[in-house]
């Protein structure tokens, strides 16, 4: 339960750290030697997304594992129920908003910019998680997962969110190489 409250923390810290990838590049100047020395664009699009996605993934589990440890420890995991897949859900979300980022980063020049559009699709998917019958459609359900490792409720109830996520991820990831394949740098 501690590690996921804490991680909402943890995926804002990322995503502020990481939010000007591009643009840091872009106001420096520094792609365009690459790409004049003939880097295509999409290397550079598909490199820095799997730079962001190992970050991401080799953070997030080793905050999980070190949390899952020192609670196997001091107390019992064993009455959290679906605990995996709950990790996975939280995974998944921070995995769309990697790509959001990187969405963003291939079509803006301000590291602000990123920040307000990720927040704002974020925002999005959270309000329409407040309505009953599309919440369930929502990337914002992988966050609530207190009744899943509950037992009130079972994974196959997160799976219309896991499919749309994953192809929104996807989605993000092909639009983000022609929008950076028309970017003035």
């Amino acid at each position: 339960t501690q590690f996921f409250k804490n991680i909402p923390m943890g995926l804002i810290i990322f995503v502020l750290l990481e939010g000007g990838i591009f643009t840091k590049e872009y106001s420096s100047q520094t792609l365009i030697a690459a790409l004049t020395k003939g880097l295509e664009r999409y290397k550079v699009i598909i490199s820095k997304t799997a730079v962001l996605v190992l970050l991401w993934s080799a953070c997030y589990w080793l905050c999980y594992g070190v949390t899952f440890a020192y609670n196997a420890y001091f107390w019992d995991n064993g009455i959290m129920q679906n605990l995996s897949f709950a990790a996975g859900c939280w995974w998944l979300l921070g995995l769309w908003t990697v790509l959001l980022i990187v969405l963003f980063s291939s079509a803006a020049n301000s590291g602000s910019t990123v920040l307000l559009g990720t927040g704002f699709v974020f925002l999005a998917a959270y309000l329409i998680k407040l309505f009953p019958k599309l919440g369930k459609f929502s990337p914002a359900h992988l966050m609530d997962i207190a009744p899943l490792t509950s037992g009130a409720e079972s994974p196959s109830s997160y799976s219309a969110a896991m499919i749309i996520t994953a192809a929104m991820c996807v989605f993000f990831l092909a639009l983000s190489i022609p929008v950076f394949n028309k970017k003035q740098i």
